[in-house]
């Protein structure tokens, strides 16, 4: 992903240098045929932002809607929304998407603004992931000499080694605990 910087944003921020010739969506106008929902952040950061996916799919039920996403995450993306269309991120040395088949887009960043407004709006939208059996039967296989253990499994560390992003507290580890 490309970033430049800018003299306002406080060191360390980062910002997308993605351009477009179409209107950025705010969320009010709803007879759009072609919304483009792109990634501008990491990996954690379009996963969080990603539970308001579910929203947006309910709320443009008319409209195309096309995901482009960091690349490990367009199979999983398939699976959740099937009537989207995902793509893996790709855009030009200038900014520029390569395709031009949309007439609005949005940063998956800014769905918040329009989907998470009030406390409330966090109850009952929780995104259903597909399970892969195969994945699933892989692992119990896997792990099954740890059977009357308690697993825990690490995921991710972000990828950002700056000595400022270090002390972030949600970038360092993310868990998970599994009873098989």
């Amino acid at each position: 992903m490309l970033f430049r910087s800018n003299p306002i944003i406080p060191a360390g921020a980062r910002r997308s240098v993605r351009k477009f010739k179409q209107k950025k969506w705010n969320g009010e106008i709803t007879n759009v045929n072609n919304l483009f929902v792109w990634r501008e952040q990491g990996l954690g950061d379009e996963l969080e932002f990603g539970s308001c996916l579910v929203d947006l799919d309910s709320h443009l039920k008319n409209t195309k809607i096309i995901l482009e996403c960091d690349s490990r995450l367009v199979e999983i993306y398939k699976r959740l929304y099937p009537r989207f269309d995902i793509r893996p991120q790709m855009f030009n040395d200038n900014g520029y998407t390569l395709f031009d088949d949309f007439e609005y887009h949005i940063p998956v960043g800014s769905l918040p603004r329009i989907y998470r407004r009030h406390i409330s709006d966090f109850k009952n939208n929780q995104v259903k992931f597909n399970i892969r059996i195969d994945l699933i039967n892989k692992y119990k296989e896997r792990l099954s000499q740890y059977k009357n253990k308690i697993l825990v499994g690490i995921c991710w560390r972000s990828g950002d080694r700056k000595s400022t992003r270090l002390n972030s507290s949600h970038a360092n580890i993310s868990y998970a605990v599994f009873c098989l």
